[in-house]
């Protein structure tokens, strides 16, 4: 190339100097990359912090494979190996990958994508960077999600929570408000990091067997999580059931139906109808969830999951907040600290 000489004045940004995109197409040899495909885009100068963006469903590979370390919080995540107890990988080496960071995008059509920096996808093996672009998307016909590109690119603080972190954070201060009020938490378990489960977030693949499964994990959090102990002393735990004729049997109470009886009792509202509206969606939840319990549903994918799973979410959000709200009415609630944000912070459906 000859002798170069640069000239620059005094300055604290930092300078780069590359070749041009035209004499590396013309002299680098690509065929030492193999199908390495982004490592080769990175040869020939392309933009390291460019985004390049991919159909949801390219998760599914490694949030099924427990091999994986799969790391997903609201709107961004990491993927890496597992490592067994000599600190040796478990997974054969063109599968020993590290993907620094994946977020959040959407295409023209507000469709859900995975954005990915293109310096992360080339470290990838060859392998998965053949599968990665199977799963590829035009660029120009999506954007990354704002709050993903101010948190990676710009470094700046996210303050905003996911929906699915936010319900959980209210299941949490539910359980310390009535732990703290009644002596007894009303729900069963509180949920932190570590504790609530990975796939606890949007589906990466619209299919009936996903959704089902996101419902199942749903009603975990919210009606089988209800402590039917917080009742005792203040309802009826059980009921008379008639059979036949004069033959009845005694059966327990449903937690929604306790829960249900309880709100009655502890509240006003000006309409009557208004505890059974409050906790109709936790109703939904558990009558979706006897859709594949009680008959074979067979898999099928169509889009509409997306919507449903953001609908019953919406729904079950507004009915946990509305009953920590009420809660927090009660004359003892003001000795209970809760963290203030809850009704401060910017909640989303990324």
């Amino acid at each position: 190339m000859g002798v170069l000489e640069i000239s620059i004045e005094q300055t604290e940004c930092p300078i780069c100097v590359y070749p041009s995109k035209i004499f590396l197409e013309k002299s680098r040899d690509l065929t030492i990359f193999g199908n390495a495909k982004y490592t080769a885009q990175l040869a020939l100068a392309e933009p390291q912090l460019t985004f390049r963006f991919f159909e949801t469903d390219v998760l599914e590979r490694y949030s099924n494979d427990p091999r994986f370390n799969f790391e997903i919080h609201d709107f961004n995540g990491s993927i890496s190996c597992q490592y067994d107890e000599d600190g040796k990988p478990i997974l054969r080496e063109e599968d020993q990958i590290f993907l620094k960071s994946f977020g959040l995008g959407f295409d023209s059509e507000s469709n859900r994508v995975v954005a990915v920096i293109l310096r992360d996808l080339g470290r990838l093996s060859w392998e998965h960077q053949v599968y990665w672009s199977t799963k590829e998307i035009s660029f120009s016909e999506c954007k990354v999600l704002e709050d993903h590109f101010n948190n990676v690119i710009l470094g700046q603080w996210i303050t905003s929570k996911s929906m699915f972190s936010a319900l959980i954070d209210e299941i949490n201060a539910i359980h310390k408000l009535t732990a703290s009020i009644f002596g007894i938490p009303l729900f069963r378990k509180q949920f932190d990091g570590q504790d609530s489960p990975k796939n606890f977030t949007f589906f990466f693949s619209p299919t009936s067997k996903n959704y089902y499964d996101f419902i199942n994990l749903l009603d975990k959090f919210l009606s089988e999580n209800i402590n039917k102990s917080f009742f005792e002393g203040t309802l009826e735990l059980e009921e008379l059931k008639q059979i036949e004729g004069d033959i009845y049997e005694r059966v327990r109470k449903g937690t929604l139906r306790l829960l249900e009886e309880w709100i009655v009792l502890s509240f006003r509202f000006p309409d009557d109808s208004h505890p059974s509206k409050m906790l109709k969606s936790l109703k939904k939840v558990r009558k979706e969830r006897q859709t594949p319990a009680h008959k074979v549903v067979d898999n099928k994918y169509d889009k509409n999951y997306f919507a449903k799973q953001k609908s019953i979410m919406e729904d079950c959000y507004f009915t946990i907040t509305s009953l920590r709200r009420n809660l927090q009415t009660h004359p003892d609630a003001h000795l209970v600290e809760l963290d203030p944000y809850l009704d401060k912070v910017d909640v989303k459906y990324f």
